[in-house]
C-alpha cells in the first residue's frame, strides 16, 4: 500500500489557500449566508474589492480567485506601474463588462464607496500603513503576509482594527 501523499502543484495549492482565506471575509459581510461545505450563490450584493498591487501574486490572485466568482465583483485597481494597472482594468473590465477603475494611489481605492473590501498585495514594507488606511476607510482586508516588519508595527495595526 502506498503512503505516498497525493502530489498538487503549488500554483493549484496557493490558489486553493487563497480563496479559502478569502471565505470568512464573504460571511463577515451583511446580507452574504454562506453554510459550511455548501457553495451558495449570494443573494445579495456581490462584495466588491479593491486590488492593491498587481505584480505577480496580486495579479494571480486576482485572476484566480476574485475575477468571475459569484458574489466577488472587483471595482478598482491599483499599482504604481501603469502598464501592470492598465493589463488588471483591462482583465476586470473583459470579464465583469464594466469599467474598473485603475488608480496610481490606494488612497483613492480606500476611499471609494463602491469598494467594500481590499486584497493587499504589494512590497511588505507598504502593507502597514496601507492596513491602517483601510481599517481608517472600514475596509474589510485580504493582505499577504508579512502583515508588518516590526513588533511596533504590529501593535499599531491591532490597536487601528480594535479601534475601527
Amino acid at each position: 500500500m502506498d503512503l505516498t501523499p497525493p502530489s498538487i502543484p503549488r500554483r493549484q495549492f496557493l490558489t486553493a489557500g487563497a480563496a479559502l482565506a478569502a471565505a470568512p471575509l464573504a460571511r463577515a459581510l451583511p446580507g452574504h449566508r454562506l453554510q459550511e461545505g455548501v457553495p451558495q450563490e449570494p443573494t445579495e450584493a456581490p462584495i466588491r474589492v479593491g486590488v492593491i498591487g498587481i505584480g505577480i501574486r496580486g495579479r494571480n490572485l486576482m485572476t484566480r480567485s476574485l475575477i468571475g466568482q459569484p458574489g466577488v465583483l472587483v471595482t478598482a485597481v491599483c499599482d504604481v506601474d501603469r502598464t501592470r494597472r492598465l493589463d488588471a482594468k483591462r482583465r476586470v473590465d473583459e470579464v465583469h463588462g464594466l469599467d474598473c477603475v485603475a488608480t496610481d494611489r490606494h488612497e483613492e481605492v480606500m476611499a471609494r464607496d463602491d469598494v467594500d473590501a481590499v486584497l493587499i498585495a504589494t512590497p511588505d514594507h507598504w502593507h502597514t500603513n496601507q492596513i491602517i488606511d483601510a481599517c481608517v476607510a472600514r475596509k474589510d482586508i485580504y493582505c499577504e503576509k508579512p502583515l508588518t516588519l516590526t513588533l511596533r508595527e504590529s501593535q499599531v495595526v491591532i490597536a487601528a482594527a480594535r479601534k475601527y
